[in-house]
C-alpha cells in the first residue's frame, strides 16, 4: 500500500466524497507542501500527461490513475475503504502532508493547539 494513502476502512464512500469536497476547496494549499520546493517541483512533474493529474486543479475518480485522488475500483464496489492522493512528490515530507491532509479531512480546516 503506498505511503499517501489514508486509510479509511471504516467509511462509507459518501464520507470519502465528502472528504474530497474539503480537500478540493485546499488545492493550493497542499500543493505548497507536497514537496520541499513549495510546490515548484509539483509544477514541472504534475501536467496532466503520463498518468498524472493536472497541478492547478484538483479532481478525484474511482480506478483513475490520471486525477488528484483515486478511489481503487474495490472501495468503490464495497463503498468503504481507501482513498490515494495521488499529488504528493517521492521527495516529500512526509509528516507535512499527513499534516495538512488531517487538518483538511479530519479537523476540517482548524487548527489544533
Amino acid at each position: 500500500m503506498p505511503a499517501e494513502c489514508i486509510f479509511l476502512r471504516t467509511w462509507s464512500l459518501h464520507s470519502i466524497q465528502t472528504d474530497l469536497l474539503h480537500n478540493m476547496c485546499h488545492q493550493q494549499e497542499h500543493m505548497k507542501v507536497y514537496d520541499p520546493h513549495g510546490g515548484k517541483d509539483n509544477l514541472r512533474r504534475l501536467t496532466g500527461r503520463h498518468e498524472t493529474s493536472r497541478a492547478d486543479q484538483f479532481s478525484w475518480g474511482v480506478a483513475n490513475r490520471g486525477c488528484s485522488v483515486r478511489i481503487p475500483r474495490q472501495v468503490a464496489l464495497e463503498k468503504k475503504g481507501f482513498l490515494e492522493d495521488r499529488r504528493p512528490s517521492s521527495n516529500c515530507d512526509p509528516y507535512s502532508v499527513t499534516a495538512a491532509l488531517v487538518k483538511t479531512i479530519l479537523l476540517d480546516g482548524k487548527e489544533v493547539d
